[in-house]
């Protein structure tokens, strides 16, 4: 980070690009509190009980995925059905359900405690990993985890409450549902703290066409709500507080990027020509 003295003065932080792009405008900070959690250890008796606590939590988890998916249906999009199904597998996957059924009958603990040090644990292996994509799962692991602890005190998971348009979203993390609030909200970009380049947040914002900075690790705790922040998500730079020049350069390159978006999302009908007269055929893959 390279900083000045005083507020005012621009900020430059590095991170990592994410979704290519720039944008410009006022920083809309969420704070994602996670809920406090009960801790207690039960008798003997209750164990059976727990369990049942403890998996009722998950079906109203797997519940409320199904609800973001019908909300997400009407965009057509390939990659939001895949991650909301990878979080599925992850709510289902028995180190995570037998692991936090076993903490329970063996520790005595209640079922928030007993998830949460399981949580601890699933996320220890994913820190170990080498491999980027892989390691990078382990922000799939913090979703589904607080969806479950919000299941189980009887909260909802929270989400992002859309911002103003043209509002750049200064976050920790974003989830699957925080991005179906974004996609109305004209929202001009995001800038998180956490994230790799093959991130779920990242796939998302790309889809989306929002330029995106991950991986700022402490942008939540720099930035104020309203302040002006530029994204460069060519560049993988967040900009703070922007001078005369930085503003101009940024508003001009925003509009260029959002006339490119504009172009890209206009539909091709009738027969393709080159300049010089020749029919081609217009033709996708896939991969």
């Amino acid at each position: 980070m390279t900083a000045g003295g005083h507020l005012g003065t621009e900020i430059i932080v590095d991170g990592i690009a994410g979704a290519p792009g720039v944008a410009i405008g006022p920083a809309f900070l969420v704070d994602r509190r996670r809920a406090q959690l009960p801790r207690f250890h039960l008798p003997a008796d209750a164990i059976e009980a727990e369990h049942a606590r403890f998996l009722a939590a998950q079906e109203r988890a797997l519940v409320e995925i199904d609800e973001v998916h019908a909300r997400m249906e009407p965009l057509g999009r390939g990659e939001y059905a895949a991650i909301l199904e990878a979080h599925r597998l992850m709510l289902r996957d028995p180190i995570l359900v037998d692991g936090t059924k076993r903490r329970i009958a063996t520790d005595l603990v209640n079922a928030e405690w007993a998830l949460a040090l399981t949580l601890k644990e699933v996320k220890a292996v994913f820190d170990r990993l080498t491999d980027d994509y892989f390691r990078e799962r382990r922000s799939d692991i913090d979703v589904i985890g607080d969806r479950l602890l919000h299941a189980l005190i009887g909260q909802e998971a929270q989400v992002v409450t859309p911002p103003a348009a043209g509002a750049v979203l200064v976050a920790h993390d974003l989830s699957p549902a925080d991005a179906v609030r974004l996609r109305d909200a004209k929202v001009a970009a995001i800038a998180l703290n956490v994230g790799g380049k093959t991130s779920h947040t990242v796939i998302l914002a790309r889809a989306l066409g929002l330029p995106a900075v991950v991986g700022l690790q402490r942008i939540t705790e720099s930035v104020g709500s309203g302040d002006i922040i530029v994204v460069d998500g060519d560049a993988g730079r967040v900009t703070l507080h922007p001078n005369e020049e930085t503003t101009r350069s940024a508003t001009e390159r925003h509009s260029l990027f959002r006339e490119k978006m504009r172009r890209r999302g206009r539909p091709v009908s009738g027969l393709v020509r080159t300049k010089d007269g020749i029919e081609i055929e217009l033709q996708a893959n896939v991969e």
